[in-house]
């Protein structure tokens, strides 16, 4: 099954103005998705979902880094390490 689907049904992962994609992200693992899938849920399956292209090369791009694995341990979301949008160091 694709990271991010469930029974060929996407799920995303988005916030209102309540919550955090880190939370929204815990709840989805804590409900069953793989911490992968969940993950994929708040990054490349929206990309996907919304059509954006997110892996080609020459796009801009962002990234963030963590101290450790957050497939390993979800509880990293909450504390990046750096956050480049499209090249940028905005954190």
């Amino acid at each position: 099954m694709r990271p991010g689907a469930c029974l060929g049904v996407p799920v995303l992962a988005g916030t209102d103005t309540a919550g955090t994609i880190v939370r929204e992200v815990a709840l989805l693992a804590e409900h069953g998705l793989a911490p992968a899938a969940a993950l994929a849920a708040a990054t490349t399956t929206g990309y996907r979902f919304l059509g954006e292209p997110f892996d080609q090369p020459g796009r801009p791009a962002t990234l963030v880094t963590y101290q450790a694995d957050p497939r390993e341990d979800l509880e990293v979301l909450s504390s990046p390490s750096a956050v480049l949008i499209d090249g940028v160091r905005v954190r």
